[in-house]
């Protein structure tokens, strides 16, 4: 079989290799940390929540602080290294700066997790700088034909188990790993403002221990003007648990509404939220139309369990 679409990326960093990964989430701009969390937590080393991308780095320091190497497959080994080195440079909390340039032969259509090359031609300028529970990302895309963006740019504030973030990320939600149904690369990050847990990992709560692990993330944000409706508002949380060691479930809701022509004050708001009926254009239904829910909404549910086959970790999952 020809291959059809070749691919190069190259990943310069700029700077002494003192300085440190700066951003408060695992895999922001090396995907493959994610799959190194997600390696560990399927070997039973971390108990974490891990189907919302991007993972905060927080929660992760705790549990790989706790694991011992003895023993461990080299896979896990492997995963648990590359976590490991980048936490310390995290820890150290200085700028990091860094230049990745990306060539494809064709466009792609659909795009994995891990797969970073969405156009023909792109070259990224990034830099990345953290002081105190202040953290931030300033990224400078240039794209094949003469357009640019400021995509995986963000501000960041932590205060105790919560993070707040103004900026545009790529997202990932549910546990596959070539698609997903809500939330994915497979469309340019929207800039919202976020507010998110700041770590995976169990509550002390004696209320909300039964969850086991969880994560819970909700943001409004704006869409582009070049749009059926231009500038229409979207509110997108999800919320994922590990009730039990294996299994991860997790619920998304997006919902989209004013734009142009469209109501987009408070009451239209608290309208959505609450899933008022109502007529199309904020008319009076007459008699035999059928009202439908303000807004467009969208909302799913995903699960997956791992379990150990021969000493490998084998997972079903769904969404």
């Amino acid at each position: 079989m020809l291959l059809k679409r070749t691919a190069a990326a190259l990943l310069l960093v700029l700077g002494t290799s003192q300085l440190a990964n700066a951003s408060p989430y695992v895999g922001t701009q090396d995907k493959q940390l994610h799959y190194d969390l997600q390696t560990l937590v399927e070997f039973g080393y971390l108990d974490l929540a891990v189907s919302t991308y991007p993972v905060p780095w927080k929660g992760v320091a705790s549990g790989l602080d706790a694991i011992s190497t003895d023993g461990m497959p080299f896979r896990a080994r492997q995963a648990y290294l590359r976590l490991n080195h980048y936490l310390s440079l995290n820890k150290q909390q200085r700028n990091r700066r860094f230049l990745t340039l990306q060539a494809a032969s064709d466009e792609v259509r659909f795009r994995s997790l891990d797969d970073g090359t969405e156009d023909t031609g792109k070259v990224s300028i990034s830099s990345e700088f953290y002081l105190g529970r202040w953290s931030a990302q300033v990224t400078a895309n240039y794209v094949a034909g003469g357009k640019k963006n400021f995509d995986n740019s963000f501000i960041a504030y932590q205060y105790g188990g919560w993070n707040l973030r103004l900026g545009s990320l790529d997202q990932w939600w549910g546990p596959a790993q070539s698609s997903s149904l809500v939330m994915s690369n497979n469309s340019r990050p929207i800039k919202a403002l976020a507010l998110s847990r700041s770590v995976n990992t169990a509550s002390d709560s004696p209320w909300l221990g039964w969850m086991g692990p969880w994560y819970f993330i909700t943001q409004v944000g704006q869409l582009e003007k070049a749009r059926a409706v231009p500038e229409a508002r979207i509110l997108m949380s999800r919320f994922n648990s590990r009730p039990f060691k294996g299994f991860e479930f997790g619920f998304s809701w997006t919902a989209m509404w004013a734009g142009d022509g469209q109501p987009g004050d408070v009451d239209a708001f608290l309208d959505l939220i609450t899933f008022e009926e109502g007529c199309s254009g904020g008319r009076v239904c007459a008699e035999g139309e059928y009202a439908s829910t303000r807004g467009n909404h969208m909302a799913g549910f995903d699960f997956s369990y791992t379990m150990q086959v021969f000493d490998r970790p084998f997972s079903v999952y769904a969404q």
